[in-house]
């Protein structure tokens, strides 16, 4: 089974390209993070792994909407080609979901009633 899963932040804007067969697919870099511990001062540090990713059809509608920084979540297939001489992984994304809260929480103006003293029983 050839299935990848990943979690990450995106890199940069979602870019919309046109393939051999003139329908377009949008190209995404996304950044993950794994935490190594350094072997020499034993501190651990976060290392990013960055990933190319393919998103046709329409999902490739809807990630071409994406922007720098947004948080997602993608399975999808690995393939690994060769353009132009030069070896290159990617990911063939098959399913995606957007992490970003839609609306930030914005605080309500609340009126509250005083609190009433509590009868002191003697």
């Amino acid at each position: 089974m050839n299935k990848a899963i990943l979690e990450g932040y995106l890199g940069g804007d979602a870019v919309v390209r046109t393939g051999k067969n003139n329908k377009p697919f949008t190209t995404l870099s996304l950044a993950t993070q794994e935490v190594r511990k350094d072997s020499e001062t034993g501190k651990y540090t976060n290392v990013p792994e960055w990933h190319n990713l393919i998103v046709s059809g329409k999902r490739g509608e809807y990630a071409a909407k994406l922007q720098k920084g947004g948080h997602i979540l993608i399975e999808g297939k690995i393939e690994h080609t060769v353009y132009k001489g030069v070896k290159k992984d990617q990911i063939r994304v098959q399913f995606l979901r957007n992490l970003d809260r839609t609306e930030q929480a914005a605080p309500e103006e609340e009126v509250f009633d005083e609190i009433p003293e509590e009868e002191v029983v003697a």
